[in-house]
Formats: C-alpha cells, structure tokens, sequence
C-alpha cells in the first residue's frame, strides 16, 4: 500500500525527549562541514511509502530546506519516540538495527530532499496508534531538534536508516 501522505511539519526549537526509548544513539557522528542543518533550516513530515519487503511496513520522514536554506544532515535520528494521541509514549523500548552509516551526509536545499527510512514489523497486525514523533539530527552543534505528526498504527520498530538524498 502506498499512502504519500504528508501529514506534517515542524521543526522545534526545542523537544523535551522524555518517554519510551524506541531507538537510542550515542552521539557518536562527528559532522565536520560548517553548513550543517540548524532549527528553522529544515523541516520534517512523516508519511508511508512502498516497502521492499512485504513483512515490514514502510515509513519515511522526509527533510525539506527553509526557503532560501541549504544544509547538511548527517546520520541517524538520535532518541526517536513514539507518542499516542493523549501524548503518552507507545510502549516498547526496542532498539531497532540501523542501516547505514552515523557518518552518512546529505545536502539538502530546495531541489534535493533528504529522507530517513522507519521499517515496522508485521504491516498486517493492529499496532499502537502513534499520533506524533520526536528525534534529534546531529549538527557541529549537538542535536537539531524535531516533533513532527507520526498518525500511523506501528508495531515493533526493525531498522531506521541513515540520511538519503531524496
């Protein structure tokens, strides 16, 4: 099933991080290019795409330039959690592979997304409703912070990917 639903966008400039730990890194990336994404330079919406696998369901969050704005994303999503409609974390604190590399960068600007893939165990079993997500990209700075809307059923987190070009 391919829903390319967008269904939201905001970078925040600040995301308390609290909650169920469904994947947690270490920042251990070291972003060395000076043009690195700060908050307000990229945004983030969710949506479901085509998986490659049909035991796993797909979701993607797909980074976007400020207008004007060209940046450098680097890495993985730095503690991702899930949280219900009533603001409550979705229960789980598996820590899902990750496919790709914490040094994996990407120049986003108005021509060229970027995008971070979520693949979710058993597509074909009612999960715990999600309603929002919240994470850090890495930067020569620390974290750029994100809560974006995440409205999707999901079960047992498998793999989160690196940034991609999009």
């Amino acid at each position: 099933m391919n829903t390319k639903r967008v269904v939201g966008v905001v970078a925040a400039g600040a995301v308390a991080m609290g909650g169920a730990l469904v994947a947690a890194g270490a920042a251990q990336a070291n972003p060395t290019d000076t043009n690195t994404c700060q908050a307000g330079e990229v945004t983030a919406a969710s949506s479901r795409v085509d998986s490659p696998d049909p035991a796993l369901e797909r979701f993607a969050i797909t980074f976007t330039a400020a207008e004007g704005q060209d940046c450098v994303l680097t890495g993985f999503p730095q503690d991702l959690i899930f949280y219900q409609p009533g603001g409550f974390p979705v229960g789980g604190d598996s820590v899902p592979a990750r496919v790709g590399s914490e040094n994996d960068q990407v120049l986003v600007d108005a021509a060229n997304p970027a995008n971070v893939h979520i693949d979710v165990a058993d597509p074909d079993e009612p999960g715990a409703q999600a309603a929002t997500a919240t994470f850090g990209m890495l930067n020569s700075d620390g974290v750029v912070p994100f809560r974006i809307s995440f409205p999707y059923d999901i079960n047992k987190v498998v793999s989160v990917t690196s940034v991609t070009g999009g």
